[in-house]
């Protein structure tokens, strides 16, 4: 079974937890992704904000929410729901390092790896 890890939370900023072990910039751009995905409308826009492993992953999974929760049972759905779920595996503050990794692959992060702003840093691992 794979060792699950927990990020921090810094902060909630507009009901979202931002993760802990990040720059000041990097929460601040954080902040303004997630202004920027409450903005937003339109599933399939959503959908690409989610499924963009350079955006952060505190917004990408309000957009996957937001995307998910816009769909209606009984309307054709306008999104790929099972590449926005493989997308934004790991994404969570609470998940396994392979749920991550699986979930940098499916998002084509180039690298092959979780970027490393999202990766609290070695010494915090357990």
């Amino acid at each position: 079974m794979a060792e699950e890890h927990e990020l921090p939370v810094a902060e909630v900023y507009r009901g979202v937890e931002i993760y802990g072990f990040q720059s000041p910039d990097r929460v601040a751009e954080a902040r303004r992704q997630i202004d920027a995905v409450i903005a937003m409308a339109g599933a399939r826009r959503l959908c690409e904000f989610a499924c963009d492993a350079a955006n952060a992953p505190e917004a990408r999974l309000l957009a996957k929410n937001k995307a998910l929760a816009s769909l209606e049972k009984r309307q054709r759905t306008l999104i790929d729901v099972d590449r926005l779920s493989a997308a934004t595996i790991g994404c969570d503050r609470i998940s396994t390092e392979l749920g991550r990794l699986i979930g940098a692959h499916q998002a084509e992060c180039s690298g092959g790896g979780w970027p490393d702003a999202w990766l609290p840093h070695p010494a915090h691992r357990r």
